[in-house]
């Protein structure tokens, strides 16, 4: 579900924002069947050094969160028939509410540390965020990009899915560890939505890729 919400939540501020919401959803779903194996391979990368990283329960993990749920998805889809059109409605807020309830709970298992949260965890989880969204930016335009392609890769870019990595953490690490993918969550919707109606605003006619 936490791959739903992400979908339903790039696709609503691509769509706001003046973005290409074909091109948000084809990414968003390549990032998917890539993230079981690449996602517990980058963590291992860059965090083994400082911590043990179980490679193989992060990858189950991923597995069942992410491939399983969409794989069924997938399957029961054409049978829903005259259903599909419900389904469809209800689906995103079912997951939208599962986020609230995984980052609600990092912060509920944090709520003695929150208030000594460090100056440079939030600093780092603002900076992250505006850097996906620039690097963003400035790849589709080095690839001569339209701009409303320029729009939605930085949106992919920019906004992650914090649901997932709250997930891992809870799961794999200590309570502690969850909290910046946390706070990340709140910070992308607040960003995203003030960027969304400044380019809504700004945006010039639709041009070409």
């Amino acid at each position: 579900m936490t791959i739903k919400a992400l979908v339903w939540a790039t696709q609503t501020i691509t769509y706001l924002a003046g973005g290409a919401v074909a091109f948000s959803i084809a990414m968003t779903m390549v990032a998917t069947m890539l993230s079981p194996l690449l996602t517990p391979t980058l963590v291992e990368m860059l965090g083994q050094a400082y911590m043990g990283i179980p490679f193989w329960p992060m990858m189950q993990t991923i597995l069942l969160t992410v491939a399983l749920p969409l794989a069924l998805g997938m399957a029961i889809r054409p049978r829903l028939g005259t259903h599909l059109r419900q389904a469809e409605d209800i689906a995103p807020g079912l997951a939208a509410l599962a986020i609230i309830v995984i980052c609600s709970y990092a912060v509920a298992a944090n709520h003695d540390r929150i208030a000594d949260t460090p100056a440079v965890v939030v600093a780092l989880v603002v900076i992250l965020n505006a850097l996906g969204y620039l690097l963003g930016w400035l790849a589709a335009t080095l690839f001569r990009f339209g701009h409303s392609y320029r729009i939605t890769l930085a949106i992919e870019i920019g906004m992650q899915n914090a649901g997932l990595g709250v997930a891992l953490a809870l799961q794999h690490f200590e309570p502690e560890t969850a909290l910046p993918g946390a706070l990340f969550a709140v910070w992308c919707i607040l960003t995203a939505a003030g960027m969304s109606r400044w380019l809504h605003r700004h945006s010039p006619a639709p041009s070409p890729i």
